[in-house]
């Protein structure tokens, strides 16, 4: 099997961070963009030198996919599969692919693991407790020299927020590849939506534990008249889609979307399953949807993650959530390209995308924040019912020009873009110099200061410009990307101001950005991927000296000046 670019390049960041002696690490890659080959290659690197490798997974669907693949990609290598729901348990082999449901207390019989995956990460514990906790921690009274790596789509949880940093397991993001890189390239499937003419107040809901309460969202999204209207709306909204997949609120209410499509859509099958499913009619359902036997497949809770359905070509979130990474693997099923799908509806008449944003920009809420918040994302085309971005000014498919006041939403299901991405498309840009100086903001000595970037791609249009926060709290959003920026050019330590990063930068630390992948938001363009030159080398002895000198030169810094003599650093 040969890997796609961004599956080695987040293999070789992941070798690269544990030569760095960094902590452990997280690989951030979208739904559908194949985490599981980067997984199996891993594994196959270190089984080569005699190592044992764990891969863990929460669910058999994943644990069967990893073992799929880890046959194609090393099939010499000597491997086993311990999972009480695949009816084996294997435990000898030099690589185990395992439930963790089926091994958090079995340390001592699996024995020493040099090199542990988890995949979808962010369902461990933040906290010292929990299986997957448990068990790492009695792995590593075998082994305290471990090497340990996860993989998510979602790096964050509804309760505490991103799963690294300070203090956690994890200690940072050694690779991510965004959506709409993956999308202009090709490798995901583009969504669109459409607003919806059903209403569904989710304010009135209280919130428990971080969630809906349950039982009052089943019983908002179970009234016979709303069922009746949202039925309706999806068979005319799918006429010419295929495979609708439909997340509902609860069972009872799942039964009754299920039986209103059949009555509405008699000519195309519709299929309802939930965890209480027998497991034989559950697997026969979804590989008949797969196969395009079926048009509708009404769900609760059940095919979110390890579900994997390239031919979904419509999701329909009938339901409310608060949780950032849920609403994320509900619509990531849409995500996947198939031969014949040109892209996927999301219909949302539960305001998720209102309340989470873009699913390529999701907004993380602070811990402390408990509150069933709006943000308004978007806007609705009075003519042709395309939803867009609150800055367009024109339709761009039917060329409606929107009034300078931001028009109200009135729709119900959510019809905000479930991509920020969709408005435009996404250029490419050849990099032929880059300025970089300290910024201030005008008006608000207190902000702040931020590392500005002008790329400049042409010699006589306008350069395409960038701002990194190096200054801003760590763990924050806007320190995170400027982070993230920096480890894909520089091998030097992270700055620690923006003055700091500039100055390193002028020394000749970072690669050159050589191309960049944006879109046009109104005037400006909005950068949505970057690629280096090859990274310089750094070296203790490097760093050393540099930062004497840097310290020396501190103290008579000027954000707009260059006080030091760069003749005393070691190029």
């Amino acid at each position: 099997m040969k890997l796609r670019y961004y599956q080695q390049e987040a293999i070789d960041a992941v070798w690269n961070h544990f030569a760095k002696g960094s902590g452990y690490p997280c690989v951030v890659m979208p739904t559908g963009s194949g985490k599981t080959p980067v997984i199996a290659t891993l594994a196959k690197e270190v089984a080569a030198a005699g190592d044992r490798v764990l891969v863990m997974s929460h669910v058999k669907e994943l644990v069967e996919q990893s073992a799929e693949k880890l046959q194609i990609i090393c099939p010499n290598v000597d491997f086993g599969i311990y999972s009480a729901g695949l009816g084996k348990r294997q435990s000898n082999q030099q690589v185990i692919v395992a439930g963790i449901q089926s091994i958090y207390n079995k340390a001592e019989s699996l024995g020493v693991f040099d090199l542990i995956i988890i995949d979808e990460v962010h369902l461990v514990n933040p906290k010292e407790s929990g299986m997957y906790r448990t068990l790492l921690a009695d792995l590593k009274k075998l082994n305290p020299e471990y090497y340990l790596v996860g993989l998510t789509a979602t790096p964050y949880r509804m309760s505490t927020g991103y799963i690294y940093g300070q203090d956690r397991l994890f200690d940072s993001v050694c690779y991510e590849i965004s959506i709409g890189t993956l999308i202009a390239n090709g490798y995901l499937s583009d969504l669109t939506s459409k607003a919806s003419k059903q209403e569904n107040d989710t304010d009135s809901l209280h919130i428990q534990r971080g969630e809906f309460v349950a039982s009052e969202m089943e019983c908002l999204f179970t009234d016979k008249a709303k069922i009746q209207k949202a039925c309706q709306e999806i068979v005319d909204s799918t006429r010419d889609r295929s495979s609708v997949l439909v997340f509902c609120s609860g069972v009872k209410h799942a039964e009754m979307v299920a039986d209103d499509l059949r009555k509405r859509d008699p000519g195309h099958n519709v299929e309802m399953i939930d965890g209480n499913s027998p497991t034989l009619f559950r697997d026969e359902t979804i590989a008949s949807f797969r196969d395009g036997k079926i048009k509708y497949l009404v769900n609760v809770n059940v095919l979110t993650t390890g579900f994997d359905a390239p031919n979904v070509d419509c999701v329909v979130l009938l339901r409310a959530t608060m949780s950032p990474g849920l609403y994320y693997q509900m619509v990531g099923r849409g995500f996947r390209i198939c031969e014949n799908k040109k892209d996927c509806l999301v219909l949302d008449f539960g305001n998720n995308i209102l309340r989470h944003g873009p699913v390529d920009a999701i907004y993380v809420r602070p811990q402390s924040d408990k509150s069933n918040k709006k943000m308004k994302q978007g806007k609705k085309c009075p003519d042709c019912n395309t939803v867009v971005a609150l800055a367009t000014r024109t339709c761009p498919d039917c060329g409606f020009q929107f009034p300078f006041e931001t028009a109200r939403h009135e729709g119900n299901s959510s019809g905000n873009a479930p991509l920020t991405t969709k408005q435009n498309p996404i250029e490419e840009f050849e990099i032929i110099d880059v300025r970089v100086s300290v910024h201030s903001k005008k008006g608000d000595p207190s902000a702040p200061t931020t590392m500005k970037l002008a790329y400049q791609y042409s010699y006589v249009d306008s350069p395409i410009y960038q701002w990194l926060c190096f200054n801003h709290e760590p763990e924050s959003f806007a320190h995170d990307m400027a982070k993230r920026w920096w480890l894909s050019a520089s091998n030097a330590p992270l700055p620690g101001s923006s003055e700091e990063a500039v100055e390193m930068f002028n020394a000749g630390f970072c690669a050159m950005p050589i191309k960049i992948k944006a879109k046009l938001e109104e005037r400006f363009y909005k950068i949505v991927d970057i690629q280096f030159d090859e990274k310089p080398e750094w070296n203790e002895q490097r760093d050393s000296q540099w930062c004497d000198v840097f310290e020396k030169a501190a103290a008579n810094m000027s954000p707009n000046e260059d006080q030091i003599n760069w003749d005393e650093v070691p190029f």
